[in-house]
């Protein structure tokens, strides 16, 4: 599954020495190169050019073919030398007088005669992890580890670290002698492609996801060890955005002036990843006012994936009879085109005036529903009932009769009649 290049690169091409001994790179007289590549590798997408001399020098590197794998030697890794004498027995440490004419630093003894030796000037091994976040289902997101003066290094990983208590994922591990290894992990189903580059002074390794699912996001870790340091260690969080949903707006439909809501009304959505806010407003004349706490709102949150759900519920009326509804989900992390998704809804109450001039245990035809429901009145109350199944209320009759062939009828036998299916 995984795409792996690893390429080799010099920052002066130009200066190329053959052999040990050569200064400069012998050319025929026609200009043409006498020692042209003559293989190139491309097993498991490692690719690596192989010169016909069994030594070459390219600027400070020296390669090999050891074992059948390209290797830069390591002791081509060392920075620029500096120049210093040597220390004579009698103790001399200062730095040689190389002036014109310098006078010997001590009897018959010219400081050039001296022979000199290097001091390598060590940098210390450094390592950083960055990553690029994307959204899911597009594009491609990465994770991307440099060491830079890595020295001769030996190992290098990138790990995966759940947000929960699970042991981290070993996802790569390139070692140099052997291919880049990836270890697929289940939580990371999209196509992955596995980049890597270095140089004498610095290692490049990236981890690329096409299409990332949620789940890819977390915190990815980058591990070095090399000859100046055992372990080096950098971290960074890589978040894969998703969507939120439109919002799934409830309300009750059985609403009697003055009365509690028979049941609460319902509002959830998905808020993506990361979680935007989930919001209720009720309209007040030409108004609109976003309702809280104080007006009874309860706001619950849910893991779902790797974002969150939200449940908005309310169990006081938000208004007078008409007063529209509506839901928001807002995210502007995720999406910055200013798009609000909302759904409104109108709640409806039934007047207590549906009563009025009515006996006690009347029946009446619901205001707001179809003939399968139906009004009792009993002095200040008002009870919604439900008619038997394929029945429907008759106003006329006051009583439920059997519905046939999607029509309503006018009228039924007063026997069809049962107080009890009324109130089921």
């Amino acid at each position: 599954m995984a795409d792996v290049s690893l390429t080799f690169q010099n920052s002066r091409p130009n200066t190329i020495k053959t052999g040990p001994s050569s200064d400069a790179l012998s050319t025929h007289k026609d200009g043409t190169d006498p020692n042209p590549p003559i293989i190139s590798l491309n097993a498991s997408h490692v690719t690596a050019v192989l010169f016909q001399s069994a030594h070459h020098v390219i600027q400070d590197s020296t390669v090999h073919w050891v074992l059948g794998k390209l290797a830069l030697d390591p002791s081509s890794l060392l920075p620029p030398m500096k120049t210093q004498r040597a220390v004579d027995g009698a103790g001399y440490r200062g730095f040689a007088d190389d002036r014109k004419g310098s006078e010997p630093n001590r009897k018959g003894e010219d400081s050039k005669s001296r022979p000199e030796f290097t001091v390598p000037t060590t940098r210390s091994p450094a390592i950083t992890m960055t990553s690029k976040d994307g959204t899911e289902g597009t594009g491609e997101v990465y994770v991307q580890c440099d060491v830079t003066d890595p020295g001769e290094w030996r190992q290098l990983q990138i790990l995966f670290h759940d947000a929960g208590n699970s042991p981290a994922v070993h996802l790569l591990e390139l070692t140099p002698f052997a291919e880049p290894r990836f270890l697929q992990n289940s939580r990371m189903t999209s196509q992955v492609r596995v980049v890597a580059k270095m140089t004498s002074e610095w290692l490049e390794v990236s981890l690329h996801i096409i299409k990332p699912i949620c789940n890819s996001s977390g915190t990815y870790s980058c591990w070095a060890n090399t000859t100046l340091s055992d372990k080096l260690m950098s971290v960074t969080n890589l978040v894969v955005h998703s969507r939120p949903s439109n919002p799934v707006l409830r309300l009750p439909t059985d609403v009697i002036e003055g009365h509690a809501l028979p049941e609460p009304i319902r509002c959830h959505a998905y808020l993506g990843n990361p979680p935007g806010s989930l919001k209720l407003f009720a309209s007040g004349g030409q108004s609109w006012k976003e309702l809280t706490e104080a007006d009874g709102l309860t706001l619950t949150y849910n893991k779902q994936g790797c974002g969150l759900a939200g449940e908005l519920t309310m169990t006081s009326p938000p208004g007078v009879n008409g007063t529209e509804v509506v839901c928001v989900v807002d995210n502007a992390d995720v999406d910055r085109r200013g798009v609000v998704m909302e759904t409104r809804a109108i709640l409806l109450e039934i007047p207590l005036s549906v009563c009025e001039g009515q006996g006690h245990l009347s029946k009446v035809a619901h205001p707001y529903s179809s003939c399968s429901k139906y009004l009792v009145c009993d002095g200040y109350y008002v009870y919604t009932a439900l008619c038997p199944a394929l029945h429907c209320f008759v106003p006329s009759a006051g009583l439920c009769v059997p519905h046939t062939l999607g029509n309503t009828p006018s009228s039924a036998p007063s026997d069809t009649y049962n107080i009890q299916d009324d109130f089921r």
